[in-house]
């Protein structure tokens, strides 16, 4: 409960983009996972498996 009434001030002290913390979390996770592949003028994504 208390997380929740901090939020708020967590958000302005750090004043940013929600978003790309969203993204930055995103690019982390799947970090080793996700492999980015261009040939050809063509990108994709390959899933890396392990």
């Amino acid at each position: 409960m208390a997380s929740l009434l901090l939020a708020p001030l967590g958000l302005f002290a750090l004043r940013g983009c929600p978003m790309c913390w969203v993204i930055g979390l995103a690019e982390t996770v799947s970090a080793g996972r996700l492999r980015r592949s261009c040939a050809e003028g063509s990108c994709e994504l390959i899933r890396v498996r392990g």
